[in-house]
């Protein structure tokens, strides 16, 4: 008996229960179809044991070891059905040869029954569409607002009667962010007002850190500075071809480059070279404002993160 005791530390139930409940928007699901496949199971014990059947014909007959399995299978169904409402305890027979009619089924214990079956599938009916509701709208709520975000950007797009090719870029622009799921913008998880600052300054450290490092003028100073500066970056998306710096205008941002390609082009737009992830440009935008000396195109969709030259130059100092 202690082996069988110790079976659920073999198992480890505890670090499986751990683990379903990280996704706890399916658990409740679990939990209720595992309870639903229980009571099913119990009911069909109880309703053999209820109706009896063995009363009614000999042992050796239908009700031998041979077709307890039989019997279980169709009690299983009975209850099954019975429990979801198409049908009642006194609909069922178990197996025909049994010839029980429809006696055996309006005693009072058989209808007391047939009453707790029908009560309990109803809860558990209930239950179930409950809580698939609220899995499918864990699914469609982001979706949905996203949705009305676009709906409402085309009509506006129609209002202004924008042309075809611009508004086939800024669909593609939408279409990127929701793929890639940049839809939160700055209401996201760094934009939470009711975070604790040292648990929102661990976030960004872990997200930007490694990159600010990479920029000569960041990477001699503390977490706590570093911290600072992550916290003052914002994200930008730029379609193909899209120009990041334009030569000649003034220098206001430096460009930490995050994902994707751009091309460093000369006055007269030939390319200089290219640069890749974890790569930054428009530094000198953080020591003094001054004309940019060369054109930044994006090559492909390309994410960026910002940092602007007046929020950068007072932490500099």
């Amino acid at each position: 008996m202690l082996k069988y005791l110790k079976l659920a530390k073999l198992l480890r139930l505890g670090r499986i229960v751990k683990y379903l409940r990280k996704y706890a928007k399916y658990y409740g699901m679990f939990l209720l179809s595992f309870a639903y496949l229980f009571m099913v199971h119990f009911t069909a014990c109880m309703y053999v044991a209820t109706v009896d059947p063995c009363q009614y014909t000999e042992p050796a007959g239908v009700c031998s070891q041979e077709n307890i399995a039989r019997i279980y299978a169709a009690s299983l169904y009975d209850m099954l059905t019975s429990m979801i409402g198409i049908s009642t305890v006194a609909d069922h027979c178990l197996p025909a040869e049994l010839n029980l009619g429809p006696l055996a089924f309006a005693e009072p214990g058989v209808r007391m029954f047939n009453f707790f079956v029908v009560i309990v599938g109803f809860i558990f009916v209930c239950l179930f569409f409950g809580n698939t509701a609220v899995v499918l709208s864990h699914f469609s709520s982001t979706s949905w607002a996203f949705r009305m975000k676009i709906e409402g950007i085309k009509s506006e797009m129609s209002y202004y009667n924008l042309p075809t090719e611009l508004r086939d870029k800024i669909n593609a622009y939408y279409e990127y962010m929701w793929i890639n799921q940049k839809h939160f913008g700055d209401s996201g998880l760094l934009r939470d007002q009711d975070m604790s600052v040292p648990l929102r300054q661990e976030i960004v450290l872990y997200l930007y850190k490694d990159l600010i490092r990479n920029v000569p003028f960041f990477a001699n100073y503390d977490d706590t500075f570093l911290c600072h500066v992550c916290l003052l970056l914002r994200p930008r998306i730029y379609l193909p071809d899209d120009c990041l710096i334009i030569n000649g205008e003034t220098a206001e941002e430096m460009f930490i480059l995050c994902k994707g390609k751009v091309s460093i082009q000369n006055q007269m737009g030939v390319e200089i070279t290219q640069l890749r992830p974890g790569q930054f440009f428009g530094e000198f935008a953080l020591i003094y404002e001054a004309r940019r000396s060369a054109t930044v195109k994006s090559v492909g969709v390309t994410e960026v993160s910002v940092l602007n030259h007046v929020v950068g130059y007072g932490v500099g100092r």
